[in-house]
C-alpha cells in the first residue's frame, strides 16, 4: 500500500471512530452519515493530520456529492482492511516471494496461465494458447531479473507482461497484486483487451521513489 492509500485508510478509520463515539445510535440515513464522514475528513485536514493530496484522493474515489457514497466508503474501507491483513502476513517476504504468492493466487482463482523467465516476445501454442485465450496470462520475462537483487528485492520498476481477455479480468489481476502489497506505477501500467500489456510493479524499497 502506498503512502497516499495509507493516509486515506488512516483518515477513514478516524472517521469511523467519530461515528462510534457519536452519542446514542449513529444516524441510519445516508445524508446524515455522509455529513459526519466528510466533516471528520475536513477537520483532519484543518488539524494537519490529513494532508491535502490524500484528502483530494479520497474525494475523487469516494465522490461524496454523488449517490452511493456509503457503498463506496464501505468498499474502500474493506479493501484497505484486506490489504493491511495480507501485508502483516507477508511482512517478512521479499518482493519476489510476494510476487510468486500473488501470481499463484491469481492462477488458483482465475485459472490464469503464470510463467516466469519468459521471452520478451513470448508465444503460446496448443493447450497453452487455448488457456491464454480463455483465462489470460501473466509472465515475468527473464530480462526483468536484472531489476531483482539476490535477496529478491526490486531495485527498480519490474514489469509483468499480461494479457486479459476481458477488462474485468485485467482489473482483477491488478487488484490481487495490490492486495499482496504491491503498488502499481500507473503511467506504465496498461492492460488492453485482446492485446498484451504491462503491469509496472513498485517494490517495498522503491515506494519512496515512485508514485503509484
Amino acid at each position: 500500500m502506498n503512502k497516499i492509500d495509507r493516509n486515506a485508510y488512516s483518515a477513514m478509520l478516524t472517521a469511523e471512530l467519530t461515528i462510534a463515539c457519536t452519542a446514542g445510535n449513529p444516524p441510519a440515513n445516508e445524508s446524515a452519515l455522509r455529513k459526519i464522514y466528510t466533516g471528520s475528513l475536513s477537520r483532519q485536514v484543518k488539524s494537519g493530520s490529513l494532508d491535502k493530496k490524500s484528502y483530494r484522493y479520497l474525494v475523487r474515489i469516494l465522490m461524496p456529492k454523488e449517490t452511493g457514497f456509503l457503498t463506496r466508503w464501505k468498499s474502500y474501507l474493506n479493501r484497505y482492511q484486506q490489504i493491511t491483513s495480507v501485508e502483516k502476513v507477508l511482512a517478512s517476504k521479499s518482493d519476489l516471494e510476494r510476487l510468486e504468492i500473488a501470481l499463484n493466487s491469481i492462477n488458483e482463482q482465475y485459472k490464469t496461465l503464470i510463467k516466469f523467465d519468459i521471452e520478451d516476445q513470448q508465444t503460446f501454442e496448443g493447450e497453452e494458447q487455448n488457456a491464454v485465450a480463455q483465462h489470460g496470462f501473466i509472465g515475468l520475462t527473464a530480462s526483468q531479473r536484472d531489476f531483482i537483487d539476490e535477496d529478491g528485492h526490486f531495485t527498480d520498476l519490474v514489469y509483468l507482461s499480461a494479457y486479459a481477455p476481458s477488462h474485468e479480468l485485467g482489473n482483477r489481476f491488478m487488484s490481487q497484486l495490490q492486495l499482496h502489497g504491491f503498488s502499481l506505477y500507473a503511467p506504465d501500467t496498461q492492460i488492453k483487451r485482446q492485446a498484451v500489456g504491462h503491469i509496472a510493479l513498485i517494490g517495498k524499497r522503491m515506494e519512496s521513489k515512485k508514485a503509484a
